[in-house]
């Protein structure tokens, strides 16, 4: 049974990743905060030759899946 009090992203329907940031961040293994998350997406089968099917899993994600936490940054 679904939680009644789970919540979705706003505006789901209209998210982008664009290519620059999964290519020069999300898979760029060189990057100093982007690296580690390169490595979990390579290791997971992405690659940045094929960066648009990680772009199209991430909007998925954020589709279909219901918040768990949210951080507040500055």
């Amino acid at each position: 049974m679904a939680d009644a009090t789970a919540r979705r992203l706003p505006k789901a329907d209209r998210a982008i990743v664009g290519q620059r940031r999964i290519g020069e961040y999300l898979l760029n293994l060189e990057h100093p905060a982007g690296g580690p998350k390169a490595r979990f997406f390579i290791a997971h089968g992405f690659a940045s030759g094929a960066w648009d099917l990680l772009q199209a899993a991430l909007i998925i994600q954020g589709r279909v899946n219901t918040i768990t936490r949210t951080v507040e940054t500055e």
